[in-house]
C-alpha cells in the first residue's frame, strides 16, 4: 500500500494528514472498499472520499469491482 504523508499547520500547531492510495490486486483483488471502511473506523476523524468503480466489463479481472 502506498501512502502520502503531509505535515500541515492549523492555528500554529503542526498536525499530520494521511492520504492513503490503496491498490489491491492478485488474491485481494476486489477487497479495497472493505479495507477503506476498516481504516476509516481505525483512524479518528477520518472520512471516505470518492470511490471509483469499474463499469460492467471494464475490469481485467472478474473479481474487480
Amino acid at each position: 500500500m502506498d501512502r502520502l504523508w503531509a505535515a500541515l499547520t492549523e492555528g500554529g500547531q503542526t498536525i499530520q494528514k494521511i492520504t492513503p492510495c490503496l491498490l489491491f490486486s492478485g488474491d485481494v483483488c476486489g477487497k479495497a472498499e472493505e479495507a477503506v471502511k476498516y481504516y476509516a473506523e481505525v483512524f479518528a476523524n477520518s472520512e471516505i472520499g470518492p470511490i471509483s468503480r469499474y463499469r460492467e466489463g471494464e475490469a481485467a479481472s472478474s473479481k474487480a469491482r
